[in-house]
């Protein structure tokens, strides 16, 4: 009769003789169920001469087709696109008056990506040229005829670095611009009560009023949002008095 073991002794004798005979384990180890994938996040920035670019557009396309996303940059010209998945992209970023630029990125699972877009300077549309009359001939002697040119158009864009800390001077100033026939086109913030502003010269019939609003460090959102209240009126760019104070420009005309 064979013997019965019993008790924790017996229990560890019978899991030993089931190891020895290749037996499953009653116990076994749980399942790992994966974790849901998460899309890849793109960010990045669009400057120019090193200065972000509030409210430009960025597009992202993916080239094999199927993702299409767009986003508006915030005030430092930072842009974020998150959820998208892997392959190649071509990055557009888009801003009224300028030559948009693009780039081609690649992402890849588990890693995320950022790229920097600089765009040129303002588009500049050449004007065009008066014809030279041709002469007519007149009979007898013929008089050598020296054609005169025609003047050479000035330069349609100007850019002037200005700085202006209170929306009292900066007003005042760019009504002066405005009477001297300059038509205020685009501005890029530099730093504090600095920056750039493109001008459209020789526009002297344009004397669209100009409008400043306070904003205190506007996101994306924020900048999205107040141009929605007031459109249709045209955004003209950010300027950056001290601190985290901003001027909110617009114009009423086209």
């Amino acid at each position: 009769m064979g013997t019965i073991f019993e008790g924790r002794a017996g229990g560890a004798v019978l899991a030993l003789a089931l190891v020895l005979l290749g037996l499953p384990a009653a116990a076994q180890d749980p399942i790992a169920i994966g974790e849901p994938k998460v899309g890849i996040e793109l960010t990045g920035v669009v400057q120019m001469e090193g200065a972000g670019l509030p409210g430009a557009e960025v597009t992202v396309r993916r080239i094999e087709g199927g993702e299409e996303r767009a986003t508006m940059t915030d005030a430092l010209g930072r842009f974020r696109l998150p959820n998208l998945q892997p392959g190649k992209y071509s990055v557009t970023a888009r801003l009224q008056g300028f030559a948009a630029i693009s780039r081609q990125v690649t992402l890849s699972p588990g890693s995320a990506s950022s790229v920097t877009l600089s765009i040129g300077g303002p588009v500049v549309v050449a004007e065009p040229k008066t014809p030279t009359p041709t002469p007519t001939p007149t009979p007898g002697p013929v008089a050598a005829i020296s054609p005169t040119a025609p003047p050479t158009p000035g330069p349609p864009v100007a850019v002037v670095e200005r700085s202006e800390t209170d929306d009292v001077g900066l007003q005042r100033w760019l009504s002066e611009e405005a009477t001297a026939g300059r038509r205020l086109e685009r501005i890029v913030p530099l730093r504090g009560g600095t920056s750039l502003f493109v001008f459209r010269t020789g526009d002297r019939a344009s004397r669209a009023p100009i409008v400043l609003l306070a904003a205190s460090a506007p996101t994306a959102a924020s900048l999205e949002a107040r141009l929605k209240a007031h459109a249709p009126r045209r955004f003209l760019g950010l300027h950056l008095l001290t601190g985290s104070s901003y001027l909110l420009v617009l114009s009423d005309g086209d």
